[in-house]
């Protein structure tokens, strides 16, 4: 049997009066991905935190490679061996990509560092030469008694010799691999033009079984024609440019391929500096000392992002003009750039689109491939089962299950996670999509720089419009169109009694009782470091303000005591500061501030991401409670069962477009959606 790679015994934490972790023992072995599950508040993140420096314990120990564990820091133990992306924002938005992955390392790109020593080596997705060779010649040299000027040299030579070798294999494989991209070129041209025409087709078929008129027909086909021809030139333009980009490394394979020669030189170098090199050295500390090679740094930080396979991130830029699911992925290339032991996922594919959870699931096998261990926290039991290997249970900060992957059971997992089998039924039972006749919010002609193209949807008293797409399709930028958050380039968003007030900022549809959950909760609803009383309560401000002079203190502390009480907000008192919460609470005083102000159209972007499946039921139920009272909802997900599941009618969005509308149904499969979104 393996040995355990990190073992955590009788771990006790509390924070005030709150016990969050109680004896709890965890054992880690290499070669595994562990699940990791509980509900909102169960110790799931505290226990990963104090495994990474962030929380000391109150109690217990901890064992990592047969010693004792003890980071201080985040930083620490990430340099030691164990990293983890955060659950929610782990990046400093003000500061650049480069320098938020090269955080507290920027020594390696200043002083003596300055100028480029180790080259960086990118070969392109074609190269299939065996390099093993570099390592060979250097394991070699190191293991010589006697590592003198001739020993150097002639170790050198054989390295030069091996970069010769290597050129002229590549110059033979260097047609073979063009004509490969060509061919995948070609094929991708080729798809790209049958499955346009195939949704062609299918669109004309659907006009021509409509009602309208000839002459309508006729118009809206046109219109459908030249939409998928702006798509047809928009996803050329991407295939075009990747097809340049593989050309451009596959000629850059033979200067990568001297980059590697150049490296196993320094290698075998090693310390042995000559009376030169400590002269040299001495004058770059004197003038880069406090000087940092931003270019340098922005070639790594390149590297480092291509290493995971990103490759549409400046990091020159700041990170703050990235949104959620970039963060995210910065954040994992900068962990995975330090080859850890143990790589620690708390929570993070919500924050991720399709393409982004497929680049942390291969990277996750290729650690556990490797011999590393996986620590997966995730709400997502489905999840959870496909990618884990073995799973641990937590409740109310006590560790009440662990299983192998033979024993993993859906019913038996939720049971074990809260305690109890939950009663009634999960997402709406019924297939009614009835609603009022009158339109609550109205979208008209939105256009948004490239990202959302003629816009149109009503939103009715009593209804639930999903929306669900890729999480590029320009659905999120909708829901801060809508909310008057953005502008958009053309187009109007319309409310009130008759459609007649313009939507044109935030503070015109919180008047309007229009309220907005983003998906980025952390950073764009909620004040962390504030209390939960000013968060619920700061939405409802000029509703109850005096003579515009004073705030009824009193109908203020009920409007915040009525939302905690209703929301069940789990806290010792409303003054708590909401970054003590769990996720799950957290969405609730994100919520909290809505329904307090009284907002009668709701607009949530992804409502239930990041919390637990008992926290999830209910914010379900809640909507359709709202609904059967009248409340306007807007849910954007890239969840699809819960857009199913809760929408009286989903909106597929594709490109910055509605592709395509589907009505509530019992039928509705989420195979017949998935067509609608590629």
């Amino acid at each position: 049997m393996k040995e355990p790679i990190f073992k955590a015994t009788h771990i006790v934490k509390t924070f005030g009066p709150t016990i969050a972790l109680n004896d709890v023992d965890i054992t880690v072995y290499p070669g595994e991905i562990r699940g990791f599950i509980g509900e909102n508040g169960s110790g799931k993140s505290t226990m990963s935190q104090i495994m990474t420096g962030i929380y000391t314990r109150n109690s217990g120990t901890m064992v990592f490679k047969d010693e004792e564990w003890e980071p201080k820091s985040m930083m620490d133990a990430l340099n030691r061996g164990i990293g983890i992306a955060v659950q929610e924002n782990g990046t400093i938005s003000g500061d650049s990509v480069a320098e938020n992955i090269f955080l507290c390392e920027l020594d390696k790109f200043s002083g003596v560092n300055y100028f480029e020593k180790e080259r960086i080596v990118s070969l392109s997705k074609y190269f299939d030469l065996n390099t093993n060779a570099f390592d060979e010649i250097v394991a070699e040299f190191n293991s010589l008694a006697n590592k003198g000027k001739e020993e150097f040299k002639n170790y050198s030579l054989k390295i030069k010799a091996e970069v010769k070798r290597l050129l002229v294999e590549l110059k033979l494989k260097k047609k073979i691999y063009i004509e490969k991209e060509n061919a995948s070129y070609n094929e991708k041209v080729d798809a790209l033009y049958l499955n346009t025409n195939k949704k062609l087709e299918e669109s004309i078929k659907e006009i021509e079984a409509s009602n309208l008129g000839d002459a309508s027909k006729q118009k809206t086909a046109n219109y459908r024609k030249s939409l998928l021809k702006k798509e047809i030139n928009k996803n050329l333009s991407f295939i075009d440019l990747e097809h340049q980009m593989n050309l451009e490394a596959i000629n850059s394979d033979s200067k990568a391929i001297r980059n590697l020669g150049h490296n196993a030189i320094l290698k075998i170098k090693g310390d042995h500096l000559t009376g030169l090199d400590h002269v040299k050295n001495f004058f770059l500390k004197l003038i880069f000392g406090k000087l940092v090679n931003q270019n340098k740094m922005n070639r790594h930080a390149k590297k480092v992002l291509a290493d995971i396979g990103v490759y549409n991130i400046r990091p020159e830029l700041p990170m703050g003009v990235y949104d959620i699911q970039n963060r995210k992925l910065i954040e994992i290339a900068k962990i995975l750039a330090k080859n850890p032991e143990i790589f620690i996922v708390d929570e993070t594919t919500t924050a991720l689109s399709e393409d982004g959870r497929q680049i942390l699931y291969k990277k996750m096998e290729d650690l556990k491939n490797q011999g590393k261990a996986v620590l997966f926290i995730s709400h997502d039991l489905e999840e959870i089962m496909e990618k884990c290997d073995t799973l641990t249970v937590l409740r109310d900060g006590s560790i009440v299950a662990e299983l192998t992957k033979e024993e993993f059971d859906e019913e038996v997992i939720k049971k074990a996670m809260i305690g109890r089998e939950l009663k009634g039924d999960y997402y709406r039972a019924d297939f009614d999509s009835s609603c009022g006749e009158k339109v609550l919010l109205k979208a008209k002609d939105i256009n948004l720089n490239g990202r959302l193209f003629d816009v149109n949807l009503d939103l009715h008293e009593g209804e639930i419009v999903g929306i669900g797409g890729l999480s590029d399709c320009g659905m999120h930028d909708l829901g801060k169109v809508l909310f008057g958050a953005i502008h958009p380039t053309s187009g109007l968003v319309l409310t009130g009694d008759n459609l007649d007030i313009e939507v044109k900022n935030e503070l015109i549809a919180m008047k309007n009782r229009i309220g907005y959950l983003p998906k980025d909760r952390d950073i764009e609803a909620l004040a962390l470091n504030d209390s939960i009383y000013n968060n619920i309560a700061i939405a409802s401000i000029n509703n109850i303000t005096k003579a515009g002079i004073y705030v009824d203190k009193k109908a203020e502390s009920e409007i915040v005591k009525e939302q905690v009480d209703f929301l069940q907000i789990k806290c010792n008192s409303s003054s708590d500061t909401v970054r003590k919460l769990s996720g799950g609470n957290k969405q609730k005083v994100a919520l909290g501030k809505w329904l307090g102000n009284k907002s009668k159209i709701l607009l949530l972007d992804c409502p239930t991401r990041g919390v637990d499946i008992g926290v999830k039921q209910f914010i379900y139920h809640l909507m359709n409670d709202l609904k059967h009272q009248g409340y306007a909802i807007l849910m954007i997900s890239e969840e699809l069962p819960e857009l199913i599941g809760m929408s009286d009618r989903l909106l597929i969005m594709r490109k910055g477009t509605i592709a395509h509308e589907f009505k509530r149904s019992e039928d509705l499969k989420q195979e017949q959606i998935v067509n609608y979104m590629l």
